[in-house]
């Protein structure tokens, strides 16, 4: 039993099994003057040849045979320069570092990692007491794909911020405008592109809290509870930068089944916004298609025909479904 994402953007309880993390261990280091120990080297040539090429597999498949030489070298920093952009790749894979760690998260999902993220699973029960290991491991896994999505939205923002400059715009430019103009209002704004700009500023402290996950410089993911049964992920507003480490961190809780990085993002919005006190707090204001027509989300009290600009800027909806293109509430109706 898991949770998976459905068409209106809940994270909702479906059937089916979930597949078993599927971990590797290696005794010494494998790659550039390394210990190359025969079967470390195999064992890493199978996990590399398990990741897409899209995420950083290599081209073409490895053979294994449990010898250390150029390709796998090659493989190993180019998986590296993948996950890890910005950061040298020394095409070495040591036991208990960033790298193997990156190809068990990848690989805890069956060995494929889609951008719906709809291959991944958990093991364990809803209601236990106590948020497991490997609930924090997909919350891990899924951050991968939250980052990749929240790379994309900021490119079509600057893409939407150029359009929206431009009095002759082409037919993608009119699309973009739309897009932002309905998640974010951009057009109701005296100065859409500085309404725009402090968007991205936002993607950009998400984009930060997350990459930072993600290469291990920083955890933003925890175990904890929360006072309402049914969260499956909490954070405070604006917790990315206060100085209470207690807030500093995404919970997840027991309740943490969902299949979809939807829920990641949405909570790095809350997480990367102000706080209560700075006017600028990111909540719930508003829903892409409330009732009669769609589905209200949490607590949104109006839809997003009615958000003004300052709304629409410090409101999780527009953060998190404007990362999601293929779902129906991005949809300009």
């Amino acid at each position: 039993m898991g949770f998976g994402f459905d068409a209106s953007g809940e994270c909702r309880r479906g059937e089916g099994s979930d597949p078993q993390p599927q971990s590797f261990s290696i005794r010494g280091s494998v790659g550039r003057f390394a210990q190359n120990i025969a079967s470390d080297v195999s064992v890493v040539q199978n996990a590399l040849n398990r990741v897409p090429q899209s995420m950083g597999g290599p081209l073409p498949s490895l053979r294994v045979d449990s010898i250390c030489g150029p390709k796998t070298i090659a493989a190993i920093e180019r998986f590296q320069k993948v996950q890890f952009p910005g950061l040298a790749a020394d095409g070495l894979i040591s036991p208990q570092k960033r790298t193997i760690s990156r190809l068990n998260s990848l690989l805890a999902g069956g060995g494929s990692v889609t951008g719906s993220g709809s291959s991944l699973g958990i093991t364990g029960n809803v209601g236990d007491a106590q948020t497991t290991q490997d609930q924090l491991d997909l919350a891990r896994r899924l951050a991968l794909d939250a980052e990749r999505r929240i790379v994309d939205a900021m490119s079509r923002l600057a893409r939407a911020s150029a359009a929206l400059a431009n009095p002759q715009r082409s037919g993608t430019g009119q699309q973009l405008a739309r897009e932002v103009d309905f998640h974010f209002k951009a057009s109701a704004d005296p100065i859409p592109v500085l309404h725009l700009s402090k968007i991205a500023a936002v993607y950009t402290f998400m984009l930060a809290a997350i990459r930072g996950s993600n290469t291990g410089s920083r955890e933003i993911f925890k175990a904890g509870t929360d006072p309402n049964p049914n969260a499956i992920a909490v954070a405070d507003l604006g917790g990315f930068f206060s100085s209470d480490p207690t807030k500093r961190f995404i919970i997840i809780t027991p309740n943490f089944r969902t299949q979809s990085s939807a829920v990641i993002v949405h909570e790095l919005a809350h997480f990367c916004g102000g706080d209560e006190k700075s006017g600028r707090d990111i909540v719930h204001r508003a829903s892409p298609r409330p009732p009669p027509n769609g589905t209200r989300r949490e607590d949104g009290s109006t839809d997003y025909a009615n958000m003004t600009p300052f709304f629409a800027s410090t409101n999780v909806f527009s953060y998190q479904v404007y990362c999601f293109p293929e779902i129906p509430e991005f949809r300009v109706p």
